[in-house]
């Protein structure tokens, strides 16, 4: 996983964690990876070619229990493009490319 950030408008910053990703849902990725404040909107390519990658949401508490005691574990979750191209369709905002003839 590949996150291609400029936190806060700065310098840009790569985020490289190969086995970061924790759970997946309709709507999000969720991974661990090191984002700054900022980042939101930046890709996530979690694929090799980077095809349909989710966009840096937010970061996320996860709660669970660590030797009998509740700890609280800080992940990111990016929101998938799949769900969006889907309302974009159904908004009538096509997103597939139409054919051209030459």
């Amino acid at each position: 996983m590949v996150i291609i950030q400029h936190p806060q408008g700065g310098v840009k910053q790569f985020a490289l964690e190969p086995l970061a990703v924790t759970d997946v849902d309709d709507l999000h990725l969720q991974y661990l990876a090191d984002t700054q404040t900022g980042s939101s909107g930046s890709p996530v390519c979690n694929r090799a070619d980077g095809s349909r990658s989710p966009f840096h949401l937010a970061e996320a508490a996860l709660t669970g229990m660590m030797q009998g005691r509740p700890q609280t574990m800080w992940h990111n979750q990016g929101l998938l493009v799949d769900p969006i191209l889907r309302e974009l369709d159904r908004l009538g905002m096509s997103t597939t490319r139409q054919g051209r003839t030459a």
